[in-house]
């Protein structure tokens, strides 16, 4: 009888620990890709809560961030082989990805939050037919770093349209001591096509109005002319510096002192703040003509995921305690990025008017009110997301399109009819006409 109680009782053990690895095995995971931002910051937040919420959620949560240039070819290979991640958070191209049926809509997940706190420009930065299946991470936008002291130096003041911004340029520029007035990104970057968007909207232009190739019949008009003979211009009177500059290289031109002033993200900033507060102190950021907004990294899930649910409730998870978005993901970032949510901004508002948050020109909240934003997801003037927006973004139409003009000599007229039929061959595919 002993024997067989033993052997009961070690087949009890059995089951038992059959029973625990099997609980084990079953534990859901979901995985996470993003892109690795320029402040450290930022990127600690975005870890921090998807491994808080597995570990109230008994979920098993992977985080991978890549830098801006990797993630979308990682993307694109993985999709293609069938292993893409279950979302992205901080990561981009949902006009292309919708397109192909990949994602889930947020709408849910948009309501949740309180749909009426959203700004209208991020809350529409994603929908497509009618649904929203991304929720981005925040306002990243292109903003007037200028020196102050050699603004004053010179008798100057802030440039208040385009024509005024390239006259300081001329002004401020020395190439003799190897000085410019204009920091521009040239080279197939992110920021080269930020840049010639923010002069191609400023001067009237754009490039989609319909959904069909004969929507980009816009873009062959006077106005990408101008925009193009405008920065063209600058660089042959040598208010640009002759040499190509990256993303970095531009950051690194302001704050070595090689720039008077250029358009960037408040990344500048957040470096300057940090590691030279003499510079901060003399230096400015305003908004001039219209503003790009860079920050089209996204939260979406992938339909492919085994648990739309929990995604969801993450998605959630990320952005509910908003207060704690603010402080740890925008405010720990010196502003690199705005909220996405009224009820935040105007927190940072009220903070500007006591005084706080000097470095901005102009009050941060009033600004994201007033200015007509247009955002490099949404296709202008289609007023959506588009891939034919992402696919011009993720080709670097717009920074080959100057990099022609400027370094190869190629007649404005020339290189936009061959910009132009790139992107009437590309919106036909998307569209079908």
């Amino acid at each position: 009888m002993k024997s067989k109680h033993m052997m009961m009782a070690a087949t009890l053990v059995l089951v038992l620990a059959l029973s625990t690895s099997a609980s084990t095995a079953q534990k859901p995971n979901i995985e996470i890709w993003g892109v690795s931002s320029f402040v450290a910051d930022v990127n600690n937040w975005v870890v921090h809560k998807a491994k808080k919420w597995g570990t109230k959620n008994g979920v098993e949560v992977k985080v991978s961030l890549f830098p801006f240039g990797q993630l979308n070819a990682k993307l694109i290979a993985a999709i293609e082989a069938g292993t893409q991640p279950d979302m992205c958070v901080q990561g981009w191209g949902v006009g292309e990805w919708v397109n192909k049926g990949l994602l889930l809509p947020l709408d849910d997940v948009v309501d949740r939050l309180g749909r009426a706190d959203f700004f209208k420009h991020k809350l529409i930065e994603n929908q497509l037919r009618g649904q929203i299946y991304g929720i981005p991470g925040f306002f990243e936008l292109f903003m007037l770093h200028i020196r102050t002291d050699l603004l004053k130096a010179a008798g100057l003041d802030y440039p208040n349209d385009y024509e005024e911004f390239a006259q300081i340029a001329l002004k401020l520029t020395d190439p003799k001591k190897n000085f410019y007035g204009m920091g521009y990104s040239l080279g197939r970057n992110f920021d080269n096509d930020c840049h010639f968007l923010g002069a191609l909207f400023t001067h009237g232009g754009g490039y989609l109005s319909e959904k069909s190739s004969k929507g980009v019949g816009i873009f062959k008009g006077e106005s990408t002319i101008k925009a193009l003979k405008w920065i063209k211009d600058l660089y042959d009177k040598k208010a640009i510096p002759p040499f190509g500059m990256v993303e970095i290289g531009n950051n690194n031109a302001y704050i070595n002192g090689v720039v008077a002033m250029t358009l960037n993200p408040p990344s500048i900033m957040y470096a300057l703040k940090h590691r030279y507060p003499e510079l901060a102190a003399k230096t400015k950021m305003i908004p001039v003509g219209e503003i790009i907004d860079g920050g089209e990294e996204s939260l979406f899930i992938f339909k492919s995921t085994k648990y739309p649910e929990l995604a969801k409730d993450l998605a959630y998870y990320y952005f509910k305690d908003k207060e704690d978005y603010r402080k740890n993901f925008i405010e720990a970032g010196e502003l690199y990025g705005l909220p996405i949510f009224k009820s935040q901004a105007k927190v940072i508002g009220d903070a500007w008017k006591r005084g706080e948050w000097s470095e901005w020109g102009v009050n941060p909240y009033e600004m994201l009110k007033s200015i007509k934003y247009v955002t490099n997801p949404r296709a202008y003037p289609l007023g959506e997301a588009s891939p034919v927006a992402d696919r011009a973004m993720m080709s670097h139409l717009w920074a080959r399109l100057v990099d022609a003009v400027i370094f190869e000599k190629v007649p404005i007229e020339t290189a936009v009819e061959e910009a132009h039929q790139e992107l009437k061959r590309v919106a036909k595919e998307v569209y079908g006409k």
